[in-house]
């Protein structure tokens, strides 16, 4: 008995950039029949993913989910495939990481500055409490809660993508980042747990 033969992918659907990256990559990896197709489809839709949103049962309006999962066999050349579909992502990653590293630094010093003159607020207001004058110390207390309402934000890392999957890492990075690619180049990582 004969394996039945695969349906060839929908390539000559998808729009002229996608079908030639397709095209590209099959030459070039020479994978089965859909990897490179189901690569280019998902790193597309991840990257539109953040500006479609769905509206719930219950009228709320939420940024979309994607699933997508290719499967194949061990030597199928997924991994081949899918290091440059996602290449634009990793280099996207890599710079926003030099960018958060420099804000991070601003941060530091700005929040060093920013605690100097909260001291400073809060001696002004210890000496105004000790001189017992009502006005001075309603001056240095509002002095004082108008600084700390100026207290740097600690910067975010914004994050495209994750390799991380467990609840804790999913849950932190959800905070921060409405929209997020969540991949794996072995699916029993992902599918494994559950």
């Amino acid at each position: 008995m004969t394996e039945p033969s695969q349906p060839d992918f929908p390539s000559h659907c998808l729009p002229p950039s996608m079908r030639e990256a397709c095209e590209d990559l099959e030459r070039q990896f020479q994978p089965p029949v859909g990897v490179a197709g189901s690569q280019v489809v998902a790193a597309a839709s991840a990257a539109c993913q953040l500006h479609v949103v769905g509206e719930l049962p219950t009228g709320a309006v939420v940024p979309v989910t994607l699933g997508v999962v290719t499967i194949g066999p061990s030597g199928s050349r997924r991994s081949s495939v899918m290091k440059p579909v996602f290449a634009p992502w990793d280099k996207k990653e890599a710079a926003e990481l030099v960018a958060f590293q420099e804000r991070l630094k601003h941060y530091a010093g700005t929040l060093t500055s920013w605690k100097v003159e909260l001291r400073h607020h809060k001696k002004e207001l210890g000496k105004a409490l000790k001189g017992g004058d009502t006005a001075k110390c309603s001056e240095a207390r509002q002095r004082l809660m108008e600084w700390e309402l100026l207290k740097p934000a600690l910067p975010v890392q914004r994050r495209w993508m994750t390799d991380n999957f467990t609840l804790a890492s999913l849950f932190s990075l959800a905070k921060e980042n409405p929209s997020l690619l969540i991949y794996s180049e072995e699916g029993s990582k992902i599918l494994g747990p559950l």
